[in-house]
């Protein structure tokens, strides 16, 4: 395992936190949107584009219904449609003041956001401090828990893309209301697993929601409880696991950082940040923490949580977020999961 540290030139966002990062293959580019980069104050609605071969960011020009500035939204790429779909977020101060409960895509290739505005079913209740997926083999966006005006929440949502249909999946008694927690999908797209996140203080609990069986079961917990981190599944090349020689790594849930102790001062101040990397072992249902390396004269990315990430060929890309120090990042790493292990 080795943190790559990313160069950045051209127009380079401004430095922030709460914000998403998508990377798109067709494109071969990271898609940046939204955050803070003054507490719980809305940069902008300007998306940019990350060139992964030149390392180039640009502002992409945009047209159609563009969303309002928002901070703790997802972003989700679905293959089939060659889209972005954006979901919920706030402009408020307050947990669900100024939540956003509207679906609007993104075209990576036009530039062009639409507002889904005809859905049908069952639509989930404005939210901030969610978390989004897709899963191998469905053209779907689910949507778990985070802040909405009576509180945190604890339930599961599906979005079919093709139909532009909301259902609410099963919940389950044991997993309690949560924000900043970090859903992923198996690398089969079979199951979906909840980890971590903060209902008054930091979680480890983890949780597997069974997509054909519409069941949820206890996973193994996390060895620390955090919040407002990422993870992403070490799935590349290979559908279902990896084919790299040596790889053993395979199929298994990498999560990095977060909040391991929160501010006494609210989204005003900056709690304990994690810097550690654990690994999830579907297999033998168990964590294990992982001995990375980093570029030559690079610490590698430092403990930090309100991150952005996706998941970049195999590996765990990180943008940004809030350290120690109460101070934003603006910096980019890559986790490769085939050198030194």
């Amino acid at each position: 395992m080795k943190w790559h540290h990313l160069a950045q030139s051209g127009d380079v966002p401004e430095a922030r936190s709460s914000h998403s990062i998508t990377y798109v293959p067709s494109t071969s580019k990271l898609y940046l949107f939204g955050g803070e980069h003054d507490p719980r104050t809305p940069i902008s609605s300007d998306v940019y584009a990350y060139d992964t071969a030149s390392h180039n960011w640009a502002k992409v020009p945009a047209s159609g219904d563009i969303p309002e500035p928002r901070v703790a939204h997802t972003a989700t790429y679905i293959e089939e449609s060659n889209l972005l779909y954006f979901y919920g977020g706030r402009n408020g101060k307050e947990m669900g003041e100024g939540a956003f409960g509207d679906m609007r895509t993104f075209s990576p290739s036009t530039g062009a956001w639409v507002h889904i505005q005809d859905a049908k079913g069952t639509p989930p209740p404005a939210r901030s401090y969610h978390t989004a997926t897709s899963a191998t083999g469905t053209s779907s966006v689910f949507v778990f828990g985070g802040c909405g005006e009576a509180g945190r929440l604890a339930d599961l949502y599906q979005f079919d893309t093709r139909s532009h249909t909301w259902s609410a999946l099963p919940t389950h008694d044991a997993i309690r209301g949560r924000g900043g927690s970090c859903i992923t999908s198996s690398a089969d797209g079979r199951r979906l697993y909840v980890l971590a996140g903060f209902c008054g203080h930091e979680l480890a609990d983890s949780f597997c929601y069974d997509l054909a069986a519409g069941k949820w079961e206890e996973a193994a917990p996390l060895p620390v409880a955090r919040s407002v981190f990422g993870a992403a599944v070490h799935s590349s090349p290979a559908p279902s696991g990896c084919s790299g020689a040596g790889c053993g790594h395979g199929g298994h849930i990498m999560a990095f950082g977060g909040e391991v102790d929160p501010s006494t001062q609210g989204h005003e101040g900056a709690g304990d940040f994690s810097a550690d990397l654990f690994c999830y072992d579907e297999s033998a249902r168990n964590w294990h923490k992982l001995s990375v390396s980093n570029d030559a004269g690079s610490p590698g990315p430092c403990a930090r949580g309100w991150y952005a990430y996706t998941s970049l060929e195999g590996g765990l890309l990180v943008h940004g977020g809030l350290d120690c120090k109460n101070e934003r990042l603006g910096d980019m790493f890559v986790l490769n999961a085939h050198e030194g292990h």
